[in-house]
């Protein structure tokens, strides 16, 4: 009986620390930054990224906001970004991302760390071809669109 009583305790305490995550836990302002490598027939460059994007359930397209990509030439490029979240409840899940209006051009996987509000990604899969990257995607504030990530100025 004793030990009955000892093991429903450890399964309600396992239980009880498993985390739940919907779309809901996720919506809100990250600032994003990945870095890594990109295979492409003219070779692979180092590349980083870094940007502000928001996450909205009720939207269609539910990631929206932009990113600044360096290494894929002589300038930093701006990119507009776009996209949906799949998201299990253990807190694992799928981005695909995107410029607004297309299909999407870059799928990562993510692991959603409730206790320092951030998604920690990796991108399995682009257009452009191979990638090996790892990216953090910090919650900087619980609502959605509390701040943009501007184009740089022409020069």
């Amino acid at each position: 009986m004793k030990r009955l009583m000892v093991t429903m305790l450890m399964a309600c305490a396992a239980a009880m620390a498993q985390p739940e995550c919907s779309l809901q836990t996720l919506r809100g302002t990250y600032v994003v930054s990945y870095t890594g490598v990109i295979s492409t027939p003219g070779g692979s460059p180092y590349i980083t990224l870094f940007g502000v994007v928001s996450i909205d359930p009720a939207a269609s397209q539910q990631v929206s906001g932009g990113v600044t990509v360096t290494g894929l030439g002589p300038t930093a490029m701006f990119i507009p970004t776009a996209g949906t979240v799949q998201i299990n409840s253990d807190c694992t899940g799928v981005l695909r991302l995107g410029s607004p209006g297309t299909a999407p051009t870059e799928i990562d996987q993510f692991i959603y760390d409730a206790d320092s509000k951030s998604l920690v990604a990796t991108a399995v899969k682009i257009a452009a071809g191979g990638i090996a990257s790892l990216g953090r995607w910090k919650k900087i504030f619980p609502m959605p669109y509390a701040a943009t990530w501007a184009a740089p100025p022409k020069q």
